[in-house]
């Protein structure tokens, strides 16, 4: 890290002479945050808040609340509350919702299912158990691993590739012994 930083990419420091000064004209050119902007801060803190809380607010409740539930009861929230009831607006539209890339949240949530299938499926001890019956050098194998989540992670997001393979490799890291 310091070879990198000090040697191979030092940083070029710029001396500014009212820091304090800069941060207030860039709060100043925000102006005051408008309707929308403070319902979807309300509706965001309400969402954390229960994420927080989830335990002690699903058993008062009796609901099965988890964070899946608690996001899209935050998204529906959205569409629901008025910015201003005379246009029609909402804090979020459908125009909006558009716009989210849906193909990422798909890959990221493909991940996780994947990863928790093989755990639930109990697929990854048997990978684990599989990989262990060779008789391989840890450092080959370490080597293999590598290039192939690199070349994994070109093509598919780093959260969905590691959700996918941290259980599969820990099953192999118990079999190893490591």
């Amino acid at each position: 890290w310091l070879i990198l930083t000090r040697l191979l990419f030092p940083a070029h420091r710029i001396a500014i002479d009212d820091p304090r000064g800069v941060v207030e004209k860039e709060l100043a050119a925000l102006g005051s945050m408008s309707r929308g902007e403070k319902l979807v801060g309300i509706v965001f803190l309400g969402a954390a808040t229960c994420w927080i809380l989830r335990s002690p607010l699903a058993k008062l409740t009796g609901l099965p609340l988890d964070d899946t539930i608690i996001a899209l009861t935050a998204a529906l929230l959205l569409f629901a509350v008025p910015i201003s009831r005379a246009r029609g607006e909402f804090a979020l539209d459908w125009e909006a919702a558009r716009n989210v890339p849906w193909g990422v949240l798909l890959l990221f949530g493909g991940g996780l299912a994947l990863a928790s299938g093989f755990g639930s499926t109990g697929l990854a001890e048997w990978i684990g158990a599989a990989v262990a019956g060779i008789e391989i050098s840890t450092i080959v194998l370490v080597l293999v691993v590598t290039v192939a989540i690199v070349y994994l992670t070109e093509i598919t997001s780093n959260t969905a590739s590691t959700a996918t393979f941290l259980p599969i490799l820990g099953a192999v890291a118990v079999g190893l012994g490591l």
